[in-house]
């Protein structure tokens, strides 16, 4: 687990405290309030080098970590207005089912959210205000060519490429699909 490291069977962290973090805080309130379960044994923290993540506080007394209800998930199934285990998203992607995979859609999905002119008042803001940012992104896939050629001969320059044309693939075929059932894609061009 980044930001956990176990020296004699302790946790090296734990005696570390970090100052609380608003943005952390607000998460686990708002996944607490909405049926969500943290273990006790962990904590919301944030770092320059890992941003928002879970460490653990001491010793976990269970291997589960957290239990996130179903109601609070954010993917293509909220567009689904013939379902109803999840929350309904008014977008204009839900003209999209059905056209475009699901895990496309799921991002396309988080990516709109995460836009959203007003997104404090979305119901996943406390989970969208912790997601990095783009320029935090340290990745290969945000690599730029500098970094790119200290990996040149490896296994992980060759997947990263790999993974980076599929993407780039699955977002054209999503751009191409949207353009064909007349949608607006402007929140969604590079």
């Amino acid at each position: 687990m980044p930001g956990v490291e176990e020296e004699h069977g302790v946790l090296a962290e734990a005696s570390h405290s970090p100052a609380p973090n608003p943005l952390a805080q607000r998460l686990v309130r708002w996944f607490n309030e909405n049926d969500g379960e943290l273990s006790p044994d962990v904590q919301i923290v944030y770092s320059d080098s890992s941003g928002y993540h879970c460490r653990a506080s001491r010793p976990l007394a269970s291997p589960a970590v957290a239990k996130c209800p179903l109601s609070l998930t954010l993917s293509y199934l909220n567009l689904d207005h013939n379902q109803s285990a999840v929350p309904h998203v008014d977008s204009q992607l839900n003209k999209c089912l059905g056209h475009i995979p699901s895990h496309v859609l799921t991002y396309l999905l988080l990516v709109e959210q995460k836009l959203h002119s007003d997104r404090e008042q979305l119901r996943w803001y406390p989970y969208i205000a912790c997601l990095p940012e783009p320029v935090s992104m340290t990745t290969p896939l945000w690599f730029d060519s500098a970094d790119m050629n200290c990996l040149v001969g490896t296994n992980l320059a060759r997947e990263a490429d790999v993974k980076l044309q599929q993407l780039v693939k699955e977002w054209s075929e999503a751009m191409d699909a949207m353009h064909s059932i007349g949608m607006n894609t402007d929140i969604f061009s590079l």
